[in-house]
Formats: C-alpha cells, sequence, structure tokens
C-alpha cells in the first residue's frame, strides 16, 4: 500500500478531488500542501489520468505548496499573497519557530499559509492564502514582544537558497536510527526509542522503521530536535565508512 493507515483520510479527500475534476469538467485548488502530502496527491492523479496537476513555487524552494488539478491546461492563479514582515531588528532577531508559533496562536489552520521565508539579508516572508491574508494583516501585530507590521509585497528580495548548519560525518550505514543519532548528537537507543515513539517523520511521513535507508535530499525531522537535511552521500573513508553531509535546517 503507497500509504499508511494514518493517511487514509487524506487519500479519500484527494481522490474525491480527482473524481470531481474528472466528472465535473472543475477545476480544483487545494489549501497548502506539506511535502507528504504533495507526494500523495502526485501519485493519485497520476501521469495518465487525463488530469493537469500544479504546484505553486513562490521562492523556488517551497515545502509547502498549493495544487491546481484541471481537466485542462491553463494559467494557473493559486490565490496566494505575499506579505513581507516589518519590525525594528535593533534588539532582536525572529526566528521560523517565534514567528509560526504566534500565527498559530491566532487560531489559523496550518493549511492556510504556506512557507515563511527568510532570506540571507534578513527579509521575512509569510506566504498566506488569498482567504486568510488580511486577518492576519490585522491580527498579527506582535512576536516574541516585538511589535510588527505586515506589508502585502508583489515579489521577494533577497537571497532565499536554504541555509543549514552542515557537517560531514562518517557512518556505517545509512539506516535512519544511525542518521538520526549522528546528525542530532543522541545515544542509538534515545534514537530508538523516538522513532518507536513515533516522533520521527522523513519528508513529513511518520516513520517507525529505524533501519530504512535514508537517500540525499530527505529531510528528517525529530520531535523536539529540529530538522535536517541529508545534503550528500557519496564516497568512504579509509576505514569503510560511508561520508554523509547533514545540515541542520537553521
Amino acid at each position: 500500500m503507497f500509504y499508511q493507515e494514518e493517511e487514509e483520510n487524506i487519500v479519500k479527500k484527494f481522490e474525491g478531488f480527482k473524481n470531481n475534476s474528472l466528472k465535473n469538467n472543475r477545476v480544483i485548488l487545494t489549501k497548502f500542501l506539506n511535502l507528504r502530502e504533495q507526494e500523495l496527491l502526485e501519485y493519485i492523479i497520476g501521469k495518465n489520468s487525463g488530469l493537469y496537476l500544479y504546484f505553486s513555487n513562490i521562492s523556488g524552494f517551497d515545502e509547502y505548496k498549493r495544487a491546481i488539478i484541471s481537466p485542462f491546461e491553463l494559467e494557473c492563479d493559486f490565490k496566494i499573497k505575499l506579505l513581507k514582515l516589518n519590525y525594528s531588528n535593533k534588539f532582536n532577531d525572529l526566528n521560523h519557530r517565534h514567528i509560526l508559533g504566534t500565527i498559530m496562536g491566532l487560531q489559523i489552520e496550518r493549511n492556510m499559509i504556506g512557507d515563511i521565508l527568510v532570506s540571507h539579508e534578513g527579509n521575512i516572508y509569510i506566504i498566506s492564502s488569498e482567504e486568510m491574508a488580511d486577518f492576519i494583516k490585522n491580527n498579527l501585530i506582535s512576536i516574541d514582544h516585538l511589535v510588527v507590521t505586515l506589508s502585502e509585497e508583489k515579489k521577494l528580495e533577497g537571497n532565499f537558497t536554504p541555509r543549514y548548519d552542515a557537517k560531514k560525518h562518517f557512518v556505517n550505514s545509512l539506516r535512519v536510527d544511525l542518521i538520526i543519532s549522528e546528525g542530532f548528537n543522541i545515544s542509538r537507543n534515545s534514537s530508538l526509542e523516538e522513532i518507536k515513539a513515533g516522533n520521527l517523520k522523513i519528508n513529513q511521513r511518520k516513520e517507525l522503521n529505524p533501519v530504512k535507508n535514508v537517500s540525499e535530499g530527505d529531510i528528517i525531522s525529530l520531535k523536539g530536535y529540529g530538522r535536517m537535511k541529508v545534503i550528500s552521500v557519496g564516497g568512504t573513508s579509509k576505514s569503510g565508512k560511508i561520508i554523509v553531509e547533514l545540515g541542520k535546517l537553521k
């Protein structure tokens, strides 16, 4: 089976989108989807269904995207607003966790906003659904005790390539329990306990198999420890260990 038991409701919803678009000749616009949901939607729509599938991608590196399912080719309007966060950073810098936590505190569903983008130059943008943008602008007035305002922009300004605190590791295998032990600097026993507790996700899909091999490009998240990316896998050390470059997302 291509999906896990807890994903059944998502799969049924996506199958409903597919059938609705095919039978009623309708264009379907989804809410923001995470990486795993995008993967499931691509699988369900398929290559030979007669449908076109489009994903938004504001920065070129978006993780959360809206999708359009259409029975015909079209120029896409994903109904997205780009909100720039303005504040005085003289005394403090805001980070992704602070911003997302405050937005969620406004009782906004996660699938109504996309990525929070922080440029190398310090510019911060929130990708919002069109229907939620005004609410966010009117209610997001402070973050971590800092007064903030939001302005609607037409385009991004700055360099938005993902930033990682990268480090090379030498491992015996690409088993995920070993990788998270190395990357998050925890013991093997702790990594096994975290996996057993259901706290591990690979590309936003829950993973309970500690011996699953990771691949280059995988995004690994461990509840309470953060996220990291498998930047590269290649080469061996003199002792025969695999060289893996892991990057913690800043």
